[in-house]
């Protein structure tokens, strides 16, 4: 579980439409409207309830949770219930409104309540910022008067009914204090919005690629600026982090560890229609080539040759041809990019089998693998950069060693 507290903004609020109406107009301004001044944001991995099923209400802070602060003489402070001001020695007061992020604002309080479930819980404050400043912790008691709290399942509502199955499923949480995380001037805050579909990405870094269309957004609030962006397809994305051009990202030369690289292993993935592999790839590099996938039988690369039917491991002789072939086999199966670019790609691969990439330097018609003996250097030409990416380099014997020729990152999809 974790707290952070930061200055109160609508920036955020709300859900996607399609997560359901008790995730709209739930926030700490739907509910308290200007009292609404600061929110110490609760989270939690599993989520939480009074009995595993049941809701949290507005008015349980009292219930569950304590503050804690310290004056400047070093009294400690600790806050126990809502709407009460509590001085904190010579910096001024605070006081906590409410709890929010529940059911919809308006919603009325009784058995039939239902907050949105989700993995938050925010407690709106409001007082003086030195007051606030001197907040310390989050205290979750769980006995001497105050409930526990249980992951989904717990002991349920009515443990006792009849035929009801034995439990609890999840155990009472124990007395814990969590410390605060501060981020009143906004820093770590981040907005991130696609609107017309998943946008490219550079493959190095994940950033989102765009051009910058102007400021969307300024909050007063938090001091955060949201700007506008579009991607090389034409789709709009809004964040208040400064994008990636489409421009391929030079790396520093001569890396000496390497990772090995995730192959596209789909041989238990049921699509008849075929899987479909799509990402960006970016190009740093003056000669050039193209990208191919071709199918393996197992990790080590060993190839059946589609012509003859001999059954390869890198490094024998034919395993280029024999690899080469497999590769013909799928369609629209060549990848080639401009010098310095990032840009999307997609193919349909046949279910059942794994794939590995296969280069071909246009310049020099060098071949260069995954599997290192089966590069005529025997040179390792591909590193992993993390899941599903990696890069290359695409030249005999290593090159300037910057795997940043090709960079590749893809997912899956059916």
């Amino acid at each position: 579980m974790s707290a952070k507290l930061n200055r109160y903004s609508d920036l955020g609020e709300g859900g996607p439409v399609g997560v359901g109406a008790s995730s709209q107009h739930n926030s700490g301004s739907d509910s308290y409207g200007d009292q609404a001044q600061y929110r110490l944001r609760l989270y939690t991995s599993a989520g939480f309830s009074p009995d595993g099923i049941a809701s949290l209400m507005p008015d349980d802070f009292s219930r569950f949770f304590q503050l804690k602060a310290t004056t400047q003489s070093g009294e400690n402070i600790t806050i126990t219930e809502t709407g009460v001001t509590y001085a904190i020695g010579g910096r001024g007061t605070i006081s906590v409104v409410g709890l929010a992020d529940l059911a919809p604002a308006g919603t009325p309080v009784n058995a039939a309540y239902v907050e949105d479930h989700d993995n938050y819980y925010d407690v709106i404050l409001e007082g003086d910022l030195n007051a606030i400043k001197a907040l310390s912790a989050v205290r979750m008691p769980s006995g001497n008067g105050y409930s526990a709290v249980y992951n989904t399942g717990g002991p349920g509502n009515s443990p006792d009914a009849p035929g009801a199955a034995p439990g609890p499923f999840t155990v009472p949480s124990q007395d814990h204090s969590i410390p605060i995380s501060f981020d009143l001037d906004g820093a770590r805050q981040v907005t991130f919005v696609e609107t017309d579909g998943a946008v490219l990405r550079n493959p190095w870094n994940l950033q989102p690629v765009g051009r910058l269309l102007g400021t969307a957004v300024e909050d007063t609030l938090t001091g955060q600026t949201i700007l506008a962006y579009i991607d090389p397809q034409d789709r709009r994305f809004y964040s208040s982090f400064e994008a990636s051009s489409s421009t391929s990202t030079d790396l520093p030369g001569r890396r000496t560890q390497l990772s090995a690289i995730d192959l596209i292993d789909i041989r238990k993935v049921d699509a008849p229609n075929g899987v479909t592999v799509s990402g960006s790839l970016s190009r740093s590099a003056a000669d050039d080539s193209i990208l191919q996938w071709y199918s393996v039988s197992d990790d080590e690369g060993t190839v059946v040759d589609p012509l003859s039917g001999s059954i390869l491991k890198p490094g024998e002789p034919g395993y280029a041809e024999a690899a080469s072939r497999r590769a013909d086999l799928i369609s629209d199966n060549t990848l080639a990019l401009t010098n310095s670019k990032i840009a999307p790609f997609s193919i349909t691969l046949e279910s059942g089998s794994i794939y590995a990439p296969l280069i071909t330097n246009q310049t020099s018609d060098d071949q260069y693998f995954a599997f290192d003996a089966a590069n005529a250097d025997g040179f390792a030409h591909y590193t992993g950069f993390g899941a599903n990416g990696w890069g290359m380099e695409d030249g005999y014997g290593g090159g300037d060693r910057d795997y940043d020729d090709l960079v590749v990152r893809f997912s899956l999809g059916v």
